[in-house]
Protein backbone atom coordinates (compact mmCIF):
# COMPACT_ATOMS: atom_id res chain seq x y z
CA UNK A 1 0.00 0.00 0.00
CA UNK A 2 2.78 2.22 0.64
CA UNK A 3 4.04 2.54 -3.07
CA UNK A 4 0.95 2.04 -4.63
CA UNK A 5 1.10 5.30 -6.35
CA UNK A 6 4.26 3.63 -8.32
CA UNK A 7 2.62 0.30 -8.95
CA UNK A 8 -0.24 2.24 -10.67
CA UNK A 9 2.25 4.52 -12.12
CA UNK A 10 4.48 1.53 -13.23
CA UNK A 11 1.44 0.05 -15.32
CA UNK A 12 -0.45 3.60 -16.81
CA UNK A 13 3.02 3.86 -18.51
CA UNK A 14 3.17 0.17 -19.62
CA UNK A 15 -0.67 0.86 -21.21
CA UNK A 16 0.61 4.46 -22.62
CA UNK A 17 3.89 2.57 -24.33
CA UNK A 18 1.76 -0.03 -25.52
CA UNK A 19 -0.79 1.97 -26.75
CA UNK A 20 1.70 4.40 -28.70
CA UNK A 21 3.06 1.02 -30.51
CA UNK A 22 -0.41 -0.42 -31.58
CA UNK A 23 -1.30 3.32 -33.37
CA UNK A 24 2.29 3.90 -34.86
CA UNK A 25 4.10 0.78 -34.56
CA UNK A 26 1.43 -1.96 -35.16
CA UNK A 27 4.19 -3.94 -37.63
CA UNK A 28 6.97 -2.89 -35.46
CA UNK A 29 7.06 -6.77 -34.81
CA UNK A 30 7.88 -5.83 -31.11
CA UNK A 31 5.57 -7.78 -28.35
CA UNK A 32 3.88 -5.41 -26.45
CA UNK A 33 4.96 -5.03 -22.78
CA UNK A 34 3.48 -7.41 -19.86
CA UNK A 35 3.39 -6.97 -16.55
CA UNK A 36 2.49 -10.45 -14.95
CA UNK A 37 2.43 -9.35 -11.37
CA UNK A 38 -0.25 -6.40 -10.89
CA UNK A 39 -1.21 -6.35 -8.08
CA UNK A 40 2.31 -7.22 -5.58
CA UNK A 41 5.50 -8.08 -5.48
CA UNK A 42 6.62 -11.57 -7.19
CA UNK A 43 10.18 -11.80 -4.85
CA UNK A 44 12.23 -12.18 -7.90
CA UNK A 45 15.85 -11.46 -7.76
CA UNK A 46 16.88 -9.10 -9.91
CA UNK A 47 19.58 -10.70 -11.30
CA UNK A 48 17.80 -14.09 -11.97
CA UNK A 49 18.27 -14.34 -15.79
CA UNK A 50 14.59 -16.31 -16.15
CA UNK A 51 12.84 -13.02 -15.38
CA UNK A 52 12.87 -9.31 -16.60
CA UNK A 53 12.30 -7.45 -13.32
CA UNK A 54 11.17 -4.06 -12.24
CA UNK A 55 12.59 -3.12 -9.01
CA UNK A 56 11.59 -0.20 -6.73
CA UNK A 57 14.05 1.48 -4.42
CA UNK A 58 12.05 3.94 -2.58
CA UNK A 59 14.74 4.91 -0.25
CA UNK A 60 16.28 8.31 -0.95
CA UNK A 61 20.35 7.98 -2.33
CA UNK A 62 23.50 9.99 -2.69
CA UNK A 63 24.50 9.15 -5.86
CA UNK A 64 21.74 11.08 -7.30
CA UNK A 65 20.31 8.34 -9.60
CA UNK A 66 16.53 8.39 -11.08
CA UNK A 67 16.83 5.07 -13.05
CA UNK A 68 18.94 2.19 -14.34
CA UNK A 69 18.55 0.08 -17.19
CA UNK A 70 21.17 -2.58 -17.74
CA UNK A 71 20.07 -5.70 -19.91
CA UNK A 72 22.05 -9.44 -20.67
CA UNK A 73 22.39 -10.22 -24.16
CA UNK A 74 23.37 -13.61 -25.94
CA UNK A 75 27.35 -12.37 -26.75
CA UNK A 76 27.22 -15.15 -29.33
CA UNK A 77 23.83 -13.66 -31.25
CA UNK A 78 23.38 -10.21 -29.72
CA UNK A 79 19.41 -11.45 -28.52
CA UNK A 80 18.57 -10.03 -25.08
CA UNK A 81 17.17 -12.21 -23.14
CA UNK A 82 17.09 -10.39 -19.96
CA UNK A 83 16.21 -6.88 -18.72
CA UNK A 84 15.83 -5.09 -15.17
CA UNK A 85 15.15 -1.29 -14.45
CA UNK A 86 15.87 -0.09 -10.98
CA UNK A 87 13.81 3.01 -10.53
CA UNK A 88 15.21 5.16 -7.74
CA UNK A 89 11.91 7.20 -6.34
CA UNK A 90 13.27 8.05 -3.45
CA UNK A 91 15.53 10.12 -5.47
CA UNK A 92 12.84 11.51 -7.44
CA UNK A 93 11.38 12.97 -4.01
CA UNK A 94 14.16 14.35 -2.97
CA UNK A 95 13.91 16.98 -5.91
CA UNK A 96 10.18 17.60 -5.27
CA UNK A 97 10.91 21.24 -3.49
CA UNK A 98 13.11 22.48 -6.20
CA UNK A 99 10.80 21.37 -9.00
CA UNK A 100 8.10 22.83 -7.83
CA UNK A 101 9.68 26.00 -6.95
CA UNK A 102 11.08 26.40 -10.81
CA UNK A 103 7.46 25.17 -11.97
CA UNK A 104 6.16 28.13 -9.78
CA UNK A 105 8.41 30.64 -11.18
CA UNK A 106 7.26 29.62 -15.09
CA UNK A 107 3.40 29.59 -14.05
CA UNK A 108 4.26 32.98 -12.74
CA UNK A 109 5.63 34.45 -15.76
CA UNK A 110 2.74 33.11 -18.05
CA UNK A 111 4.88 30.38 -19.62
CA UNK A 112 2.51 27.25 -18.35
CA UNK A 113 0.06 26.06 -20.65
CA UNK A 114 -3.20 25.17 -18.44
CA UNK A 115 -5.55 24.70 -21.12
CA UNK A 116 -4.28 21.46 -22.71
CA UNK A 117 -4.35 20.15 -26.78
CA UNK A 118 -5.70 22.62 -29.01
CA UNK A 119 -8.16 20.86 -30.53
CA UNK A 120 -7.68 19.54 -33.85
CA UNK A 121 -8.92 21.64 -36.82
CA UNK A 122 -11.76 21.04 -38.67
CA UNK A 123 -10.99 22.14 -42.18
CA UNK A 124 -8.09 19.63 -42.34
CA UNK A 125 -8.39 15.60 -41.18
CA UNK A 126 -4.54 16.12 -40.67
CA UNK A 127 -1.97 18.48 -38.61
CA UNK A 128 0.91 19.55 -40.99
CA UNK A 129 4.77 19.96 -39.43
CA UNK A 130 4.48 23.56 -40.05
CA UNK A 131 1.04 23.84 -37.84
CA UNK A 132 3.02 21.77 -35.04
CA UNK A 133 6.61 24.13 -35.62
CA UNK A 134 4.46 26.97 -34.57
CA UNK A 135 2.93 26.04 -31.85
CA UNK A 136 6.36 25.20 -30.57
CA UNK A 137 8.01 28.19 -31.67
CA UNK A 138 5.07 30.33 -30.19
CA UNK A 139 5.98 29.06 -26.71
CA UNK A 140 9.02 31.52 -25.33
CA UNK A 141 12.14 29.61 -24.72
CA UNK A 142 13.85 32.81 -22.65
CA UNK A 143 11.70 35.18 -20.80
CA UNK A 144 14.76 37.21 -19.42
CA UNK A 145 15.85 38.09 -22.60
CA UNK A 146 12.66 39.24 -24.04
CA UNK A 147 12.74 41.92 -21.07
CA UNK A 148 16.34 43.32 -22.34
CA UNK A 149 16.31 46.28 -23.89
CA UNK A 150 16.40 45.93 -27.64
CA UNK A 151 19.58 47.98 -27.82
CA UNK A 152 21.16 46.02 -25.34
CA UNK A 153 20.71 42.66 -27.66
CA UNK A 154 23.82 41.76 -29.38
CA UNK A 155 22.68 40.82 -32.99
CA UNK A 156 24.43 37.40 -34.31
CA UNK A 157 24.08 35.77 -37.16
CA UNK A 158 21.59 33.13 -37.97
CA UNK A 159 23.59 29.57 -38.73
CA UNK A 160 21.59 26.68 -39.71
CA UNK A 161 22.57 23.12 -38.16
CA UNK A 162 23.43 21.94 -41.90
CA UNK A 163 25.90 24.16 -41.78
CA UNK A 164 27.27 23.77 -38.64
CA UNK A 165 27.18 19.91 -38.44
CA UNK A 166 28.20 17.33 -41.40
CA UNK A 167 25.78 14.61 -42.32
CA UNK A 168 27.41 12.34 -39.94
CA UNK A 169 28.08 12.94 -36.36
CA UNK A 170 31.50 12.81 -34.94
CA UNK A 171 32.20 9.66 -32.72
CA UNK A 172 34.42 9.09 -29.58
CA UNK A 173 35.67 6.13 -27.83
CA UNK A 174 33.88 4.55 -25.09
CA UNK A 175 34.42 6.26 -21.79
CA UNK A 176 36.48 5.12 -19.04
CA UNK A 177 35.22 6.19 -15.53
CA UNK A 178 38.57 8.12 -13.43
CA UNK A 179 39.18 7.63 -10.30
CA UNK A 180 41.77 9.85 -9.54
CA UNK A 181 39.91 12.92 -8.13
CA UNK A 182 41.74 14.72 -5.13
CA UNK A 183 41.97 17.96 -3.74
CA UNK A 184 45.27 18.31 -5.26
CA UNK A 185 43.48 18.41 -9.25
CA UNK A 186 43.84 22.17 -10.71
CA UNK A 187 40.26 23.39 -12.14
CA UNK A 188 40.76 22.45 -15.29
CA UNK A 189 41.25 18.38 -14.42
CA UNK A 190 38.49 18.62 -12.07
CA UNK A 191 35.76 19.85 -14.87
CA UNK A 192 36.81 17.17 -16.64
CA UNK A 193 36.52 14.66 -14.03
CA UNK A 194 32.92 15.61 -13.75
CA UNK A 195 32.55 15.86 -17.50
CA UNK A 196 33.47 12.25 -17.23
CA UNK A 197 31.35 10.99 -14.50
CA UNK A 198 28.58 12.07 -16.62
CA UNK A 199 29.71 10.52 -19.58
CA UNK A 200 30.17 7.12 -18.01
CA UNK A 201 26.86 6.69 -16.30
CA UNK A 202 24.90 7.62 -19.57
CA UNK A 203 26.87 4.95 -21.55
CA UNK A 204 25.78 2.50 -18.87
CA UNK A 205 22.19 3.01 -19.19
CA UNK A 206 22.26 5.27 -15.76
CA UNK A 207 19.58 8.18 -15.54
CA UNK A 208 20.94 11.27 -13.06
CA UNK A 209 18.84 13.49 -11.46
CA UNK A 210 20.33 16.10 -13.53
CA UNK A 211 17.79 14.80 -16.16
CA UNK A 212 14.65 16.30 -14.58
CA UNK A 213 13.57 19.44 -13.69
CA UNK A 214 10.97 22.01 -14.83
CA UNK A 215 12.92 23.81 -17.54
CA UNK A 216 12.20 27.63 -18.44
CA UNK A 217 10.69 27.30 -21.49
CA UNK A 218 6.72 27.35 -21.97
CA UNK A 219 5.43 23.98 -21.07
CA UNK A 220 2.04 22.18 -20.38
CA UNK A 221 1.45 21.69 -16.58
CA UNK A 222 1.10 18.14 -15.29
CA UNK A 223 -1.55 16.61 -16.11
CA UNK A 224 -1.60 14.57 -13.12
CA UNK A 225 -1.53 17.65 -10.92
CA UNK A 226 -4.47 20.12 -10.75
CA UNK A 227 -4.62 23.29 -8.75
CA UNK A 228 -7.71 23.50 -7.88
CA UNK A 229 -7.33 24.87 -4.17
CA UNK A 230 -6.40 28.70 -3.74
CA UNK A 231 -4.00 27.71 -1.38
CA UNK A 232 -1.56 26.78 -3.79
CA UNK A 233 -1.96 30.39 -4.82
CA UNK A 234 -0.86 34.23 -3.16
CA UNK A 235 -3.62 35.94 -4.08
CA UNK A 236 -3.55 39.94 -4.21
CA UNK A 237 -7.05 41.63 -3.95
CA UNK A 238 -7.59 45.82 -4.27
CA UNK A 239 -10.21 47.26 -2.30
CA UNK A 240 -13.46 46.10 -3.50
CA UNK A 241 -12.06 42.62 -3.10
CA UNK A 242 -11.63 41.96 -6.53
CA UNK A 243 -8.73 39.81 -7.55
CA UNK A 244 -6.25 41.46 -9.07
CA UNK A 245 -3.25 38.74 -9.24
CA UNK A 246 -2.67 35.39 -8.61
CA UNK A 247 0.81 33.80 -7.97
CA UNK A 248 2.02 30.51 -7.30
CA UNK A 249 3.46 30.18 -4.04
CA UNK A 250 6.99 28.54 -3.42
CA UNK A 251 7.13 25.44 -1.76
CA UNK A 252 7.70 26.49 1.52
CA UNK A 253 4.53 28.35 2.28
CA UNK A 254 2.62 25.58 0.61
CA UNK A 255 0.24 24.38 3.45
CA UNK A 256 1.75 21.10 4.58
CA UNK A 257 -0.95 18.91 3.17
CA UNK A 258 -0.92 20.64 -0.13
CA UNK A 259 2.90 19.55 0.11
CA UNK A 260 1.98 16.03 0.24
CA UNK A 261 -0.48 16.34 -2.68
CA UNK A 262 2.14 17.95 -5.02
CA UNK A 263 4.66 15.83 -4.10
CA UNK A 264 3.60 12.76 -4.46
CA UNK A 265 2.13 13.82 -8.39
CA UNK A 266 5.65 15.18 -9.47
CA UNK A 267 7.71 12.43 -8.28
CA UNK A 268 5.40 10.03 -10.22
CA UNK A 269 5.69 12.07 -13.23
CA UNK A 270 9.42 11.94 -12.96
CA UNK A 271 8.89 7.98 -11.77
CA UNK A 272 7.16 7.40 -14.66
CA UNK A 273 9.38 9.41 -17.67
CA UNK A 274 12.12 7.59 -15.68
CA UNK A 275 10.60 4.28 -16.57
CA UNK A 276 9.96 4.49 -20.32
CA UNK A 277 13.62 5.76 -20.87
CA UNK A 278 15.16 2.95 -18.41
CA UNK A 279 12.61 0.48 -20.75
CA UNK A 280 14.05 1.65 -23.71
CA UNK A 281 17.79 0.53 -22.78
CA UNK A 282 16.27 -3.06 -21.53
CA UNK A 283 14.72 -3.26 -25.19
CA UNK A 284 17.99 -2.65 -27.25
CA UNK A 285 17.46 1.10 -27.70
CA UNK A 286 20.79 3.61 -27.23
CA UNK A 287 20.67 7.27 -26.10
CA UNK A 288 19.35 9.76 -28.51
CA UNK A 289 20.36 13.16 -27.73
CA UNK A 290 19.04 15.05 -30.89
CA UNK A 291 15.66 13.66 -30.00
CA UNK A 292 15.31 17.42 -29.02
CA UNK A 293 16.26 18.60 -32.04
CA UNK A 294 14.42 16.53 -34.86
CA UNK A 295 11.08 18.85 -35.05
CA UNK A 296 10.32 16.97 -38.04
CA UNK A 297 9.54 13.50 -36.02
CA UNK A 298 7.77 15.15 -33.06
CA UNK A 299 4.31 13.98 -32.41
CA UNK A 300 1.63 15.86 -34.67
CA UNK A 301 -1.27 17.70 -32.47
CA UNK A 302 -3.09 14.87 -33.93
CA UNK A 303 -1.16 12.25 -33.08
CA UNK A 304 -0.82 13.57 -29.36
CA UNK A 305 -4.73 13.72 -29.34
CA UNK A 306 -4.69 10.10 -30.43
CA UNK A 307 -2.77 9.08 -27.98
CA UNK A 308 -4.35 10.92 -24.91
CA UNK A 309 -1.72 13.50 -24.45
CA UNK A 310 -1.83 16.77 -22.97
CA UNK A 311 0.57 18.68 -24.64
CA UNK A 312 2.81 17.88 -28.04
CA UNK A 313 6.39 16.47 -26.93
CA UNK A 314 9.20 18.55 -27.63
CA UNK A 315 11.30 14.88 -28.74
CA UNK A 316 11.19 12.43 -31.21
CA UNK A 317 12.78 9.80 -28.62
CA UNK A 318 11.95 9.22 -24.91
CA UNK A 319 15.79 8.19 -25.01
CA UNK A 320 17.24 12.33 -24.83
CA UNK A 321 18.04 13.26 -21.81
CA UNK A 322 15.30 15.88 -21.21
CA UNK A 323 15.66 18.60 -18.61
CA UNK A 324 12.46 19.38 -18.11
CA UNK A 325 9.44 16.74 -17.17
CA UNK A 326 6.62 18.98 -19.01
CA UNK A 327 7.53 18.27 -22.34
CA UNK A 328 8.79 15.27 -22.10
CA UNK A 329 7.48 12.57 -24.12
CA UNK A 330 5.58 9.78 -21.29
CA UNK A 331 5.59 7.30 -24.38
CA UNK A 332 7.84 5.71 -27.02
CA UNK A 333 8.40 8.80 -29.76
CA UNK A 334 8.35 8.27 -33.31
CA UNK A 335 12.40 7.51 -33.33
CA UNK A 336 11.48 5.16 -31.18
CA UNK A 337 8.82 3.29 -33.04
CA UNK A 338 11.01 3.47 -36.07
CA UNK A 339 14.27 2.02 -33.66
CA UNK A 340 12.25 -1.24 -32.97
CA UNK A 341 10.53 -1.65 -36.83
CA UNK A 342 14.41 -2.11 -38.01
CA UNK A 343 15.61 -3.57 -34.92
CA UNK A 344 12.39 -6.49 -34.19
CA UNK A 345 11.05 -6.33 -37.49
CA UNK A 346 14.11 -6.07 -39.54
CA UNK A 347 11.70 -3.37 -41.01
CA UNK A 348 13.40 0.22 -42.56
CA UNK A 349 10.88 3.52 -43.60
CA UNK A 350 11.74 5.62 -46.20
CA UNK A 351 9.48 7.87 -48.14
CA UNK A 352 8.63 7.53 -51.68
CA UNK A 353 6.16 8.31 -54.37
CA UNK A 354 2.53 7.37 -54.01
CA UNK A 355 1.32 4.51 -55.74
CA UNK A 356 -0.90 4.17 -58.47
CA UNK A 357 -3.30 2.10 -59.83
CA UNK A 358 -2.13 -0.64 -62.60
CA UNK A 359 -3.57 0.79 -65.84
CA UNK A 360 -6.46 -0.77 -67.74
CA UNK A 361 -5.15 -3.11 -70.26
CA UNK A 362 -5.46 -2.20 -73.68
CA UNK A 363 -5.57 -5.16 -76.71
CA UNK A 364 -2.77 -4.67 -79.41
CA UNK A 365 -4.60 -2.90 -82.39
CA UNK A 366 -4.58 -4.82 -85.55
CA UNK A 367 -2.03 -3.15 -88.49
CA UNK A 368 -4.98 -1.80 -90.01
CA UNK A 369 -6.17 -0.23 -86.79
CA UNK A 370 -7.19 3.09 -86.99
CA UNK A 371 -4.40 5.69 -85.64
CA UNK A 372 -6.92 6.32 -82.70
CA UNK A 373 -6.52 3.16 -81.09
CA UNK A 374 -2.97 2.84 -82.39
CA UNK A 375 -2.64 6.09 -79.90
CA UNK A 376 -4.74 4.65 -77.55
CA UNK A 377 -2.73 1.75 -77.26
CA UNK A 378 1.05 3.16 -77.35
CA UNK A 379 -0.33 5.57 -74.37
CA UNK A 380 -1.09 2.49 -72.17
CA UNK A 381 1.99 1.17 -73.06
CA UNK A 382 3.69 4.50 -71.45
CA UNK A 383 1.17 4.20 -68.54
CA UNK A 384 2.67 0.54 -67.88
CA UNK A 385 5.61 1.29 -68.37
CA UNK A 386 5.88 4.28 -65.81
CA UNK A 387 3.30 1.86 -63.23
CA UNK A 388 6.29 -1.41 -63.56
CA UNK A 389 8.93 1.44 -63.12
CA UNK A 390 7.29 3.31 -59.85
CA UNK A 391 8.93 2.42 -56.52
CA UNK A 392 5.74 0.87 -54.94
CA UNK A 393 5.69 -1.91 -58.34
CA UNK A 394 9.19 -2.79 -58.11
CA UNK A 395 9.92 -2.98 -54.62
CA UNK A 396 6.18 -4.26 -53.79
CA UNK A 397 4.63 -7.78 -53.39
CA UNK A 398 4.23 -9.02 -56.53
CA UNK A 399 6.25 -11.67 -58.83
CA UNK A 400 7.77 -9.25 -60.63
CA UNK A 401 10.16 -8.11 -57.34
CA UNK A 402 13.40 -10.02 -57.24
CA UNK A 403 14.87 -7.51 -54.77
CA UNK A 404 15.42 -8.53 -51.57
CA UNK A 405 13.24 -6.71 -49.49
CA UNK A 406 9.58 -5.96 -49.96
CA UNK A 407 7.75 -2.67 -49.75
CA UNK A 408 4.46 -1.88 -48.45
CA UNK A 409 3.26 1.52 -48.06
CA UNK A 410 1.43 2.07 -44.96
CA UNK A 411 -0.18 5.55 -45.61
CA UNK A 412 -0.25 8.71 -48.08
CA UNK A 413 1.22 12.26 -46.26
CA UNK A 414 0.16 15.54 -46.85
CA UNK A 415 1.60 19.45 -46.49
CA UNK A 416 4.86 19.60 -48.39
CA UNK A 417 5.25 15.81 -48.96
CA UNK A 418 1.79 15.61 -50.74
CA UNK A 419 2.67 12.91 -53.33
CA UNK A 420 4.50 10.64 -51.03
CA UNK A 421 3.92 7.89 -49.18
CA UNK A 422 5.59 6.29 -45.68
CA UNK A 423 6.74 2.63 -46.66
CA UNK A 424 7.91 0.29 -44.61
CA UNK A 425 10.76 -1.73 -46.36
CA UNK A 426 10.69 -5.54 -45.15
CA UNK A 427 14.00 -7.39 -45.20
CA UNK A 428 12.88 -10.88 -44.14
CA UNK A 429 14.62 -12.22 -48.01
CA UNK A 430 17.45 -10.24 -47.04
CA UNK A 431 17.95 -12.42 -43.63
CA UNK A 432 17.29 -15.78 -45.42
CA UNK A 433 19.93 -14.51 -48.49
CA UNK A 434 22.45 -14.39 -45.45
CA UNK A 435 22.11 -17.67 -44.10
CA UNK A 436 21.65 -19.45 -47.90
CA UNK A 437 24.02 -21.44 -49.00
CA UNK A 438 24.00 -19.57 -52.18
CA UNK A 439 27.64 -17.90 -52.53
CA UNK A 440 26.14 -15.28 -55.51
CA UNK A 441 23.26 -14.50 -53.06
CA UNK A 442 25.06 -14.23 -49.99
CA UNK A 443 27.21 -11.59 -51.77
CA UNK A 444 24.59 -9.00 -51.44
CA UNK A 445 24.17 -9.29 -48.34
CA UNK A 446 28.20 -9.16 -47.02
CA UNK A 447 27.60 -5.14 -46.38
CA UNK A 448 24.57 -5.41 -43.93
CA UNK A 449 20.84 -4.15 -44.40
CA UNK A 450 21.44 -0.22 -44.42
CA UNK A 451 24.46 -0.75 -47.57
CA UNK A 452 21.93 -2.97 -49.04
CA UNK A 453 19.07 0.05 -49.48
CA UNK A 454 21.21 3.20 -49.61
CA UNK A 455 24.17 2.44 -51.81
CA UNK A 456 22.63 -0.52 -53.94
CA UNK A 457 19.25 0.41 -54.44
CA UNK A 458 20.06 3.74 -54.12
CA UNK A 459 17.02 4.39 -51.50
CA UNK A 460 17.09 7.27 -49.30
CA UNK A 461 15.65 6.46 -45.83
CA UNK A 462 12.80 8.17 -43.58
CA UNK A 463 15.47 11.11 -41.74
CA UNK A 464 15.85 10.70 -37.81
CA UNK A 465 17.92 13.02 -36.04
CA UNK A 466 20.84 10.68 -34.01
CA UNK A 467 23.64 11.24 -32.23
CA UNK A 468 24.54 8.91 -28.87
CA UNK A 469 27.02 8.98 -25.93
CA UNK A 470 30.29 8.86 -28.17
CA UNK A 471 28.87 11.90 -30.22
CA UNK A 472 28.43 14.33 -26.71
CA UNK A 473 31.31 17.33 -26.65
CA UNK A 474 32.15 16.71 -30.07
CA UNK A 475 29.04 18.10 -31.79
CA UNK A 476 27.13 21.59 -30.90
CA UNK A 477 24.02 20.11 -31.06
CA UNK A 478 24.40 16.77 -29.57
CA UNK A 479 23.83 17.62 -25.18
CA UNK A 480 22.53 16.06 -22.36
CA UNK A 481 20.36 18.10 -20.81
CA UNK A 482 19.35 20.49 -23.59
CA UNK A 483 16.46 21.90 -25.10
CA UNK A 484 15.92 23.38 -29.14
CA UNK A 485 15.73 22.40 -32.26
CA UNK A 486 18.90 24.27 -34.09
CA UNK A 487 21.82 26.28 -32.81
CA UNK A 488 20.33 29.26 -31.43
CA UNK A 489 17.20 27.65 -29.54
CA UNK A 490 19.65 25.92 -27.71
CA UNK A 491 21.96 29.13 -26.81
CA UNK A 492 18.60 30.59 -25.69
CA UNK A 493 17.77 27.71 -23.11
CA UNK A 494 21.60 27.47 -21.61
CA UNK A 495 21.43 31.38 -20.89
CA UNK A 496 17.92 31.25 -19.27
CA UNK A 497 18.87 28.37 -17.28
CA UNK A 498 22.30 29.97 -16.26
CA UNK A 499 20.30 33.28 -15.22
CA UNK A 500 17.34 30.97 -13.24
CA UNK A 501 20.18 29.01 -11.43
CA UNK A 502 21.04 31.78 -9.05
CA UNK A 503 18.59 30.20 -5.46
CA UNK A 504 19.79 26.82 -5.88
CA UNK A 505 23.58 27.97 -7.18
CA UNK A 506 23.91 30.08 -4.18
CA UNK A 507 21.08 29.44 -1.35
CA UNK A 508 20.66 27.04 0.41
CA UNK A 509 16.99 25.75 -0.02
CA UNK A 510 16.57 22.36 -1.30
CA UNK A 511 19.50 20.68 0.72
CA UNK A 512 19.13 19.06 3.85
CA UNK A 513 22.71 19.63 5.31
CA UNK A 514 23.51 23.49 5.03
CA UNK A 515 26.16 24.82 2.67
CA UNK A 516 29.55 24.15 3.49
CA UNK A 517 32.93 24.98 1.42
CA UNK A 518 33.53 21.72 1.02
CA UNK A 519 30.34 22.31 -1.95
CA UNK A 520 32.36 24.92 -3.51
CA UNK A 521 34.19 22.76 -5.72
CA UNK A 522 30.66 21.42 -6.85
CA UNK A 523 29.01 25.38 -7.55
CA UNK A 524 32.17 26.12 -9.50
CA UNK A 525 31.83 22.57 -11.56
CA UNK A 526 28.12 23.74 -12.53
CA UNK A 527 28.55 27.41 -12.83
CA UNK A 528 31.27 26.81 -15.31
CA UNK A 529 29.55 23.84 -17.58
CA UNK A 530 26.40 26.47 -18.09
CA UNK A 531 28.50 29.70 -19.21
Amino acid sequence: EKNKIFLDATLESIDKMNQALRLFGADSGKPEIEIVNKTKGAGIHPGDLRYNVINLVDEPLANGLLGYGPSVANPMTGEIIKGHVNQYAGVARTGVPYYWDNLARFYNRNQLDLDGLDPLPTTSSATTTSEVSERIESLSTMAAIAKLEADESIPAPLVSKEEMTTSKAATKAPTELKKTFSDELDFEKVVATEENRLSFWAEHNVYPIEASWVSSTSKAMLDNLKLDDDRYFEIKLDDAGKEVSRELKRWKYLPKDLQVKTADAITVATYSNTLVHELGHNLGLRHNFKGSNDKSNYYTLEQAHQLGLNNIPAYSSTMDYAPSMLDETPTWGLYDIAAFKFGYGRKVETVQASSGSAPTPVAKPADDASDEAKAAYNSYLKELQDYQQSFAYRFGDNAENDALMVCSEVKKLTGTDSGKSLYNCDFSRFDTAALSDDSELKAKTRYGVLYYLDKVNEIERKSYDFCTDGNVSLNSDCNRFDEGTNLEEIVSYEWQNYLDSYDRRNLQLYGTTGLYSTDYIGYLLRRYSEM
